[in-house]
């Protein structure tokens, strides 16, 4: 499954791969971003589109922040 996103000006890759192991099946999660790769392994599918939903909020909500607005400290 491979899918692409985009986060602020940034198109971010990832993509869920199905893969044997000696306990059975499980799955790669790779998301591809700016920064780098982001790997992960999970027991099922369902657990995968989960994380990848939440990196998704992260990265989005990180990189639509163009310039934010000063905070002013308190006199």
């Amino acid at each position: 499954m491979l899918h692409f996103f985009k986060a602020g000006p940034d198109q971010v890759r990832w993509d869920l791969t199905a893969i044997e192991s000696e306990s059975g099946q499980s799955y790669r999660l790779a998301v591809y971003h700016s920064q780098g790769v982001i790997v992960e392994y999970f027991t099922t599918a369902a657990m995968a589109i989960m994380r990848v939903q939440e990196l998704e909020d992260l990265l989005v909500r990180a990189r639509s922040l163009e310039d934010p607005a000063p905070v002013g400290l308190p006199s």
